[in-house]
């Protein structure tokens, strides 16, 4: 870096020095190929242009073709542990002068974008900002730039349908990425592994019903009858049955290389989707109604199997910097090898860094913590954890825990020490699930834990034919004061829907809850037909007004429908374990 700036002053003088007699450089030119940079300077009074300059130290081979950069084993050693991508890489090792490693060891691991390729995209987005202005200015809105999805009472027909109505999160259902099916349970082979399948239907009916924090109770001769399974011969190609033999036994020795934690191998066989349908639910609503942000940079702390990053990549496509925390390396170890298609040798689909603890302070534009609360015993080290997330957090960040008693009880915890964070130092508001700030109106009138459901495809080989469910519990902060807008109600329970009506059981922004019927009657029709595909989680985009001053709203002491699961007692503070977990068949209620 020194050399290249005493090559350009020199050059100006022999050059320019009549013309300009104190040159002011800038980066004129920039050149990279993985992480290795060539560099040229210009003059800012002058124009003069210096040479282009190699930022690293070139090898002869001897062979024929370009010359071999070399390898800067220190600055290696010193990424590893960093959460950097190579873009913050570069601006560090030009303010340190730090030479870059080889150019070619790195060309894999970066993508190169040329500047007419970032023009003809500009371009191509504002084209189509404008093509959203006109069709707004023709339908009369009084903001081209945005689309007021605000209702008095009623739908505009023209601007909002039944079938894309706002609020609209909650996911029919979520098919899981093929690659996670593939890799899960054929160990990267395309043909059926028996001999997998049957070690995780020996161990999935443990993790239904035990929480994660609690011991799975295992025998050893079980943990001898998942690794003892038979293979199927259609896995693997050797033309003799020796040859087969020894496969079977290298894959055998792989998998228990590979998966030493038993507990690693129950977590992959019964909470691969579970996982990753509620994430990608969360998530999900993030992408729909906040389409401005997009991340670059995302902590995962409790990564598991690594399913926050196959969510975050579906929604998002911009994330460059994956930053994942677990503090078993078995785990990490599953992850990655989910990342590299089963190979130990292959290719990582996304840049991602596993560490066991949190980076120093350094700040990620999403962070998220799936079912790592309940492992955590003590409510201080509980407080201080979420502490360190906020603070980590650049714009949004999410809590995900069972739902159950015990896993509402932790974000309800979790709720409370943020909004009481955000009014001490950095602020801070709800953004999902709670439309508002006041103490939770179940939890408050109803003495009912919060908690809402995800729809699933469970692995083709664990399951039969249909749809699972994931029950969860879930709170989303984002950075920045509460926008004064009101907020849609949230549907809290499974709606209720009769021939002729639609039971609504909704928290409103003013705290309370209100049980809405909806009818084909004295309804609006694209308000009666939007009742009629919503979804437990989705918001019902009408304003509290309307709820409280129309005749549909039923009191408090009117019949309702049945509250799941039991009631939390009234002078119990802390939640008994033994009622953690909810009848999977309940039926709903508000």
């Amino acid at each position: 870096m020194v050399e290249m700036w005493n090559i350009a002053i020199q050059t100006h003088a022999d050059e320019e020095a009549e013309v300009c007699a104190v040159p002011q450089f800038k980066i004129n030119t920039e050149e990279k190929w993985g992480i290795g940079w060539k560099y040229s300077l210009k003059c800012l009074n002058c124009g003069y242009i210096s040479p282009v300059v190699k930022l690293y130290r070139e090898i002869t081979t001897g062979k024929r073709g370009r010359k071999a950069a070399a390898v800067n084993i220190n600055l290696q050693a010193g990424l590893l542990d960093m959460p950097l991508g190579n873009s913050r890489t570069r601006l560090l090792l030009a303010d340190l002068d730090i030479t870059p490693p080889a150019e070619s060891g790195m060309s894999k691991l970066s993508s190169y974008v040329s500047s007419k390729t970032t023009d003809l995209n500009n371009e191509s987005m504002r084209t189509k900002v404008e093509e959203v202005k006109n069709v707004n200015r023709r339908r009369g809105a009084s903001n081209p730039n945005v689309i007021n999805v605000a209702l008095d009472g009623r739908y505009n027909c023209l601007t909002i349908g039944h079938s894309k109505k706002p609020g609209q999160g909650a996911s029919q259902s979520i098919g899981i990425a093929w690659v996670l099916i593939k890799f899960a349970t054929t160990d990267g082979d395309s043909t059926s592994a028996t001999g997998i399948e049957e070690a995780m239907r020996t161990l999935h009916p443990m993790w239904k019903v035990e929480r994660l924090a609690d011991p799975a109770h295992l025998s050893a001769s079980q943990f001898r009858q998942c690794f003892k399974a038979y293979f199927s011969d259609g896995m693997f190609r050797g033309k003799t049955k020796v040859e087969k033999t020894n496969q079977k036994k290298t894959l055998s020795q792989d998998i228990k290389s590979r998966y030493s934690g038993p507990k690693v191998i129950q977590y992959l066989a019964a909470r691969l989707c579970g996982d990753y349908s509620s994430i990608h639910s969360c998530l999900r609503e993030i992408n729909l109604r906040d389409e401005d942000f997009q991340p670059h940079s995302m902590l995962d702390f409790g990564s598991g199997l690594g399913t926050s990053v196959w969510a975050s990549t579906k929604l998002w496509k911009r994330i460059t910097e994956f930053y994942c925390v677990d503090y078993s390396s078995d785990m990490n170890t599953v992850a990655r090898l989910l990342l590299q298609d089963g190979k130990e040798d292959g290719y990582m689909k996304v840049p991602v860094v596993f560490r066991n603890k949190l980076p120093a302070d350094y700040k990620f534009d999403l962070v998220i913590s799936t079912y790592t609360l309940m492992e955590i015993k003590s409510e201080q080290e509980r407080a201080k954890l979420i502490e360190s997330l906020w603070n980590r957090t650049e714009n949004y960040l999410v809590i995900v825990e069972k739902g159950s008693y015990s896993g509402f009880a932790l974000i309800h915890e979790t709720r409370q020490h943020l909004l009481k964070l955000s009014k001490q130092s950095k602020k801070g508001h709800i953004f999902s699930p709670c439309p508002h700030h006041e103490p939770c109106p179940k939890l408050k009138e109803k003495n009912s834990p919060c908690f809402f459901e995800a729809r699933y495809t469970d692995l083709d080989q664990m399951e039969p034919e249909g749809l699972e469910t994931e029950y969860f519990s879930y709170i989303i902060f984002r950075v920045g004061p509460k926008p004064n807008t009101e907020s849609f109600p949230r549907i809290v329970d499974e709606p209720f829907k009769m021939k002729s009506c639609t039971h609504c059981h909704l928290c409103c922004s003013n705290g309370k809850l209100h049980h809405a019927v909806i009818s084909s009657q004295e309804h609006e029709k694209d308000l009666y037909r939007c009742s009629r595909i919503l979804l437990w989680g989705d918001m019902l985009p009408v304003r509290d007004k309307q709820l409280s001053d129309n005749n549909d709203v039923i009191s408090e002491k009117d019949d309702m429908l049945p509250v799941r699961g039991k009631q939390i007692s009234d002078n119990n503070d802390v939640i008994s374990e033994k009622d953690d977990m909810l009848p999977e068949k309940s039926n709903c209620g508000q």
